[in-house]
């Protein structure tokens, strides 16, 4: 059996797999049957439910006036599983300016405490699903962990497990269909636990982490297959789900900033970056000619390290393979005399939510929800009749 299908078996049999229930949500995605899908799930509805609670309903002190957004959301749309429309006539468009002054306006306290609990419930689902994928990655690095020698083939199957992880993840995500702001964000988070967690491993000189040749190598093979996965099929998919082109030159300023993407697991640069302080590090270990690099050379290759972690590598480096020099003594005096005596070694993770539920809603394209026909299973109840009504009227 090899290491995707022992890694499958594993998580499966963690998260529970098996069990569980069919039928549809609020945003037409099955219901869960693993941790992880259930997650999503509820992440998926909860997040459409807050940007048509932002569409319809309107506090009583603004304009009745104010209209629904002009055209129908890609992503909106295929939340309902719906099939995609034409422009609206212009009979339409007033049936919809009708039917949205008949919509019950809410009252100010009301309107917002109902937001408010929308926004714990989103809050609440996205700390679990972070913690559910995050608990999959800390399982493997466990596993890594108890092996009795160190070994570049655990590194290279703890990467290739990861992979796995994430692929699943990533897939769960996506057939729930959950928004890519907030894909973006938890996917940038549960990369740099990652990226804590091994970094860390190399500070401590942990037996299943060692600072060597072999052990940086396999680390960045890793590296490189997780951002050509990446690339190749994430990035597309987050981009195109938040109306951006596929470089990141193409986000704008206002989108990036309605869509909470600046400070702490802001997503301005590459998802790979998250992994930033174990990809300088690996980098840092196999670079040739070790002995031959000033401290300014050092310094730049990793410029998201401080020196006092910078001094731990060079000064424990070792090549197991080839026997080859590390990094010159004069070189390390200097990074020992360059660190300050408050710098860590270590790294912490943010723990912290990257995103504001305004922030979510903005950064949702523009969606026309009297466009959307109703799911078709819906009970036969007249409460219903308005939304079937709807549906006749169009073309």
């Amino acid at each position: 059996m090899d290491i995707e299908s022992q890694v499958e078996l594993l998580l499966a049999a963690g998260r529970g797999e098996g069990g569980g229930g069919g039928g549809e949500g609020l945003s037409g995605a099955e219901l869960p049957a693993t941790r992880v899908n259930a997650q999503c799930y509820w992440l998926a509805n909860v997040a459409c439910l807050m940007v048509l609670v932002e569409v319809v309903y309107k506090p009583a002190e603004k304009p009745k006036a104010a209209a629904a957004a002009a055209a129908s959301s890609n992503w909106f749309t295929s939340m309902f599983q719906a099939p995609s429309f034409n422009e609206a006539s212009h009979q339409q468009h007033q049936h919809q300016q009708h039917h949205q002054q008949q919509q019950p306006a809410l009252g100010s306290v009301e309107f917002l405490m109902f937001k408010q609990e929308l926004a714990v419930l989103l809050d609440d689902a996205f700390l679990e699903l972070r913690a559910a994928v995050n608990l999959e990655l800390q399982t493997l690095v466990s596993l890594l962990a108890q092996s009795p020698t160190a070994s570049a083939q655990h590194m290279r199957e703890f990467w290739a497990a990861a992979l796995v992880s994430l692929k699943s993840a990533v897939a769960c995500m996506q057939a729930n269909r959950v928004p890519a702001v907030l894909a973006r964000h938890l996917l940038w988070q549960v990369l740099h636990f990652l990226d804590v967690r091994l970094f860390n491993g190399l500070m401590l000189r942990s037996h299943w982490c060692p600072i060597t040749l072999a052990n940086g190598e396999a680390m960045e093979q890793g590296l490189l297959a997780l951002e050509a996965w990446l690339e190749e099929h994430v990035d597309p998919w987050l981009h195109a789900g938040m109306g951006m082109g596929r470089g990141v030159g193409s986000i704008g300023a206002g989108t990036a900033a309605a869509a909470g993407l600046g400070g702490q697991g802001g997503q301005h640069g590459r998802l790979i970056d998250a992994l930033q302080h174990t990809y300088q590090a690996a980098l840092l270990l196999t670079a040739k000619q070790k002995a031959r690099k000033s401290m300014e050379e050092v310094v730049s290759m990793c410029p998201s390290l401080n020196f006092t972690q910078l001094t731990i590598l060079c000064s424990w480096f070792e090549d197991e393979v080839y026997g080859s020099r590390g990094f010159d003594r004069a070189v390390l005096q200097q990074l020992r005399g360059a660190g300050e005596d408050y710098e860590s070694e270590l790294l912490e993770a943010f723990e912290g939510l990257p995103f504001t539920p305004t922030a979510v809603v903005a950064a949702v394209p523009p969606i026309n929800p009297f466009l959307v026909p109703p799911p078709q299973f819906l009970p036969p109840a007249p409460a219903f009749d308005f939304l079937r009504q709807q549906q006749l009227q169009q073309p």
